[in-house]
């Protein structure tokens, strides 16, 4: 290395260049990627490795002093270097919007619950770090002297841009990325009317700077936050469009009847896994169907349908007659604000946790809902691909909000048994426990949802209070090894379709509301689309299930969804003769809409 200095004594600033550079880079020689868990091959880890050092080289080279180089990198990167690390280590991902939405989405109340469940350790380190680095600072200042010679940086500097640009020269096609996939500017969408609206939570989803910096430090906290904020503006744009419920869609100035209200919204979870609808399934519910059998207010329905095979989709109309997308993907231009809306106006302290994320063309339009709720927490760090949360971790949420409101409104955002399956469940659980067979992995998965549920409903039956919960998925999957021999998940058959539901009473409301109950009791052979849960809300918050309805489509568990003609012939919706012709056609291929036909309705 001799060559690269012009004097001998130079020599001791040069080895702490080459000590920062490779201070700098240390999270990156643990290099993880976000979307397949675990480290790089070899090729793309010398790849991206380079790139940061040659980076960072140049970065270096913008300073004489090393005492100033070191007091830039502790401030702007070295000081949060223990929050990379620590992310990597325990998430097995670097810091992404993901993360980032999990911070910032969640109220602050529930961000100190979280933070208490890092472990000490992590603290210790980071506070330590800092230390060192002050100290570091410190010597620094005793030694003013220390110069980087421009023969030296210069040599530095020409040489990495080289090897930079050497790819742009040699691969001339590499200089700039397709304008299909360039990322552009996210404005704010245009009214609900508008396809804008719905194209533009895919673009906010593109990619913020260049996917390997995105997962490098110290880009990747910058590029996260500019990626979570590009993601949030559509968001807020959203919500400022929306306006209330019309009155019919309220409790209209009634006086609650229900001081709890849980809505759990499940993921992914076929009818065909649950024991308890499904004998032929293996004991995947054995907790549900226990409470069943003692007599407890716990009513499930058997013939409910999924509207749409997408989250995105399927969610909104769960929560609101009016959603901002039908389940068909078209806008709506007359969308209203949510069931949370509505519980929060008619007093009830509102509550969004979810174990899902915050931001993202998958999640953006249901955290457009979830910001209407007073207190929210998104608890999972890690996306699809990765173990992440387990769904039990919305529990302790749950019971705090319980605890701290008289009167409470909570929807928990579940993982449910969104793929990969061995993700959704602690090694050792279920019917299969320690099995790698995707068919037995999804039904312990089905099993945890049955474990995660018996809890919720145990927390509010030792609550004591007039109590209600609802449960439905937002549509199903294609159990791999089943009766249509898929090979992997899909959501192209009749099980993508075929959705659990449930209703929950607690003791102090049933007796109460004795028609309630005969209602739910008498209806848990009729058809029903999930969309039946908004009104089914409504419904058990007002106590009376036999109020007309405006919105003849309007469907609830503890209403009729047969209807009969003139003659007393009972004849089924639209929807439903629509899935049992695609199930006569071809029950292994299926891709469908069950939606009631829309109304004009403000």
């Amino acid at each position: 290395m001799r060559m690269f200095f012009e004097r001998p004594e130079t020599q001791a600033p040069a080895a702490f260049f080459v000590a920062c550079l490779l201070l700098l880079n240390l999270p990156n020689f643990f290099w993880l990627d976000s979307f397949s868990p675990g480290l790089l091959n070899v090729t793309e880890f010398v790849e991206r490795l380079l790139l940061c050092l040659l980076l960072s080289a140049v970065f270096l080279t913008l300073f004489s002093s090393p005492r100033w180089a070191w007091r830039v990198l502790w401030l702007f990167c070295l000081c949060w270097q223990p929050l990379a690390l620590g992310v990597r280590a325990m998430n097995g991902v670097p810091i992404n919007a993901t993360l980032v939405g999990m911070a910032m989405a969640t109220s602050p109340a529930e961000l100190r619950n979280l933070a208490a469940i890092i472990p000490w350790p992590w603290f210790a380190f980071f506070v330590l770090w800092n230390l060192a680095c002050w100290g570091i600072w410190r010597a620094l200042r005793r030694r003013p002297h220390w110069r980087w010679a421009w023969p030296f940086r210069g040599k530095v500097f020409f040489f990495c841009a080289a090897m930079l640009a050497l790819p742009y020269v040699v691969l001339p096609s590499q200089s700039a990325e397709p304008a299909s996939q360039a990322a552009p500017s996210t404005p704010a969408p245009s009214p609900t009317g508008s396809a804008e609206l719905w194209n533009s939570f895919s673009r906010a989803d593109q990619r913020v700077g260049d996917i390997h910096l995105s997962e490098a430090f110290p880009y990747e906290l910058p590029l996260a936050v500019a990626q979570y904020w590009q993601g949030r503006r559509v968001v807020e744009a959203v919500r400022a469009n929306l306006p209330p419920p019309p009155s019919h869609d309220t409790l209209a100035g009634a006086l609650p009847q229900a001081e709890v209200v849980v809505l759990v919204i499940g993921e992914s979870s076929t009818r065909n896994a649950w024991h308890w609808f499904n004998p032929q399934a293996p004991a995947t519910t054995p907790l549900l169907e226990a409470r069943s059998a003692r007599g407890e207010h716990l009513f499930g329905f058997a013939r409910t349908l999924a509207q749409t095979n997408s989250t995105r989709e399927a969610v909104p109309s769960m929560l609101t007659a009016q959603p901002l997308v039908w389940p068909d993907g078209s806008p709506n231009p007359h969308a209203t604000k949510s069931i949370v809306s509505v519980a929060a106006q008619a007093g009830y302290a509102t509550a969004w946790f979810s174990n899902q994320a915050a931001i993202g063309k998958h999640d953006g339009i249901i955290a457009s809902y979830a910001e209407e709720a007073a207190a929210t927490a998104f608890l999972n760090p890690s996306s699809f691909a990765e173990q992440g949360s387990l769904d039990e971790v919305l529990l302790p949420p749950l019971r705090r909000h319980l605890k701290d409101n008289a009167r409470a409104f909570v929807v928990l955002h579940t993982m449910g048994s969104h793929f990969d399956y061995q993700h959704r469940y602690p090694r050792g659980f279920g019917p299969y426990p320690n099995s790698r067979n995707a068919r037995e992995a999804y039904f312990n998965s089905v099993a945890y949802t049955d474990k995660v549920l018996d809890a919720i409903i145990d927390t509010l039956a030792r609550d004591g209070r007039r109590a209600v919960l609802v449960y439905a998925t937002d549509h199903g999957e294609t159990v791999p090894g089943g009766a249509c021999a898929a090979s992997t998940a899909s959501r192209t058959t009749h099980e993508a379709y075929e959705a659990p539901a449930l209703v929950w009473l607690s003791d102090a409301y049933a007796q109460a509301h004795p028609a309630i109950v005969e209602q739910l009791r008498a209806h848990q052979d009729h058809p029903y689309t999930v969309a039946a849960v908004h009104q089914t809300l409504l419904d058990l918050m007002r106590g009376d299930a036999e109020a007309p309805l405006l919105d003849s489509t309007a469907l609830s568990f503890a209403r009729p969804s047969r209807q009969r003609d003139a003659n007393g012939r009972e004849w089924a919706p639209a929807w439903v003769e629509k899935f049992e012709t695609a199930m006569k056609h071809n029950p292994c291929f299926m891709i469908l809409k069950l939606m009631p036909q829309k109304t004009d309705e403000k």
